[in-house]
């Protein structure tokens, strides 16, 4: 609930955003829902979105993968690629 009210607070252009937010349940996907469907008022439109998690790509279903922009795999090369996909997700 904080995490959204932030994103309608400061609006910005980019989120990332964890599959599971505490006690092992995926709350970052009604997160990722909430933002997506604009359930409240205040999402912007155009918000980026990063799904960044401990599961594997392969793990995750691809319908769950396509709620987000970019998905990164929190592993050893993982910040490399978490800046990477920011800057271009920014830059698009």
């Amino acid at each position: 609930e904080e995490g959204l009210e932030k994103v309608i607070e400061l609006k910005p252009g980019l989120v990332i955003v964890d599959i599971f937010l505490g006690s092992g349940n995926p709350k970052g996907l009604d997160v990722i829902r909430t933002i997506r469907k604009r359930t409240e008022d205040g999402i912007p439109k155009d918000i980026k979105i990063i799904m960044y998690t401990v599961m594997s790509e392969d793990k995750v279903p691809l319908a769950i993968r396509k709620m987000a922009d970019a998905f990164i795999h929190k592993g050893p090369t993982a910040l490399y690629h978490l800046v990477e996909e920011v800057l271009r997700l920014l830059a698009e």
